[in-house]
């Protein structure tokens, strides 16, 4: 009974067929038959979405138009905000201004106060060396002369912020017109005043070379307090004349001095007060 089995399987081997077992799989053949099935079944392939249909103008025009408006508001906005920056500059600015002009206004009228006695004292040398004898008021020429030669110079007017409205391009932040001519009119006051005072500086010196032709300078370094030890080192009419010349010159640029720093105060209060107006300042 056990025979014909034997003879199948030997008659397969001869025909050349594989010979498979009676019990169980082949692992080989179940993976081969699986790498087969993979290589054989169809790849899938994703196709990209494509418009229906073609696109018209109309849908240019508002990517074109949305692109713009975008681009102008953030324009508008940069814009405006850098406006909102140079505004505030503008009223610091003004405020700091302001805050000089007070200043100002105290360190011009002590400048005033002494230039207004220099005056004076100006006036007194005039009358005591028109005396027919002028050495009998010795001690008073020499007191008047030693307070008043060299008393002379112009007040530490503050120059910060103007410089910056000036030189750095901030006076182009001032919007009103108004303000803006009348600090240019006011520092232009300033200007004329130096050129003044380079005038006056060389009418000093001449004074002081005057004075050292009738003054013992022994007695201008160390005062005596004796009136009777005082008198000129020249008494030649020509000397002292000329001295009198020299005071006359050094208090007629005082006086045009004492003028424009008077001048310049009151334009001082007057800018103060525009510009406390125009910017509501408290």
């Amino acid at each position: 009974m056990a025979d014909p089995p034997e003879e199948e399987s030997i008659h397969n081997a001869k025909s050349g067929e594989p010979v498979s077992p009676a019990t169980g799989d082949d692992p080989a053949s179940h993976t081969d038959s699986i790498h087969t099935h993979q290589e054989t079944e169809p790849m899938e392939v994703h196709h990209h979405a494509h418009h229906a249909g073609k696109r018209n103008w109309k849908s240019y025009f508002w990517e074109f138009l949305m692109l713009f408006l975008a681009v102008f508001c953030g324009f508008l906005a940069e814009y405006r905000l850098e406006h909102v920056i140079e505004h505030q500059r503008e009223k610091k600015l003004m405020r700091t201004l302001t805050d000089d002009l007070s200043s100002d206004k105290i360190t011009l009228q002590t400048y005033i106060n002494w230039r207004t006695q220099t005056h004076s004292d100006f006036d007194s040398l005039l009358l005591l060396l028109s005396a027919p004898n002028p050495e009998d008021n010795a001690f008073d020429v020499y007191t008047l002369l030693h307070r008043s030669a060299l008393r002379f110079g112009l007040p530490d007017i503050n120059a910060g912020t103007i410089s910056q409205l000036t030189y750095s391009g901030g006076l182009r932040l001032v919007r009103s017109k108004v303000v803006s001519d009348a600090i240019n009119k006011h520092y232009l006051g300033l200007n004329r005043m130096k050129s003044t005072f380079e005038i006056e500086k060389e009418l000093r010196i001449n004074l002081v070379n005057a004075r050292s032709k009738v003054l013992d300078a022994k007695l201008v370094a160390k005062p005596d307090p004796q009136p009777d030890a005082y008198s000129f080192m020249s008494k030649a009419p020509s000397d002292i004349n000329q001295l009198m010349h020299d005071i006359l010159a050094a208090r007629q640029i005082n006086r045009s001095l004492i003028s424009q720093l008077d001048s310049f105060s009151i334009s001082a209060d007057r800018l103060h007060v525009l510009i406390d107006r125009e910017y509501h300042f408290e």
